[in-house]
Parts: C-alpha cells; structure tokens; sequence
C-alpha cells in the first residue's frame, strides 16, 4: 500500500469519491446512483477503504478523514 509523507493512505479518484459521498453523509444506495455502481460494488470499495485506513466501522473512517483534514493533510 502506498502512503504518502503525511500517512494517509494514497487514494485512486473512484475511492475519492466514495469519500466525498461518505463525508456528504450518504448512503450506501445514494453514493452508488451517484456514480453509476451496484450497492454491492460500493461496499466492496468501503471495505477496502476500512483496510486502508485502518479502521472496520464508517464512523471510525469518518473520524479519521475529518482529523486528518484538521490537521491539513487532506
């Protein structure tokens, strides 16, 4: 996995969406209308998101994003 100097996970452009979405607060089914996937290929990608960030819940993830843009390393 490849991190960048601040120790965020380095992001593929679909995953920053997800992001987007999540922060947004949506669900599961309204991030995969947005972008035009399955609910089922949305949880796949959180999953991994989880992994990346080292967290298994989607407020835990929340929480490290918004520390991280706190810090300015968003």
């Amino acid at each position: 996995m490849q991190r960048r100097q601040t120790g965020r996970p380095k992001l593929t452009p679909r995953e920053r969406d997800l992001v987007a979405g999540i922060l947004k607060g949506c669900t599961n089914k309204e991030i995969a209308a947005l972008y035009g996937l399955s609910v089922q290929t949305v949880k796949n990608r959180l999953a991994g998101l989880y992994e990346k960030f080292g967290v298994s819940t989607r407020l835990q993830l929340v929480l490290r994003i918004r520390a991280e843009i706190t810090r300015g390393h968003w």
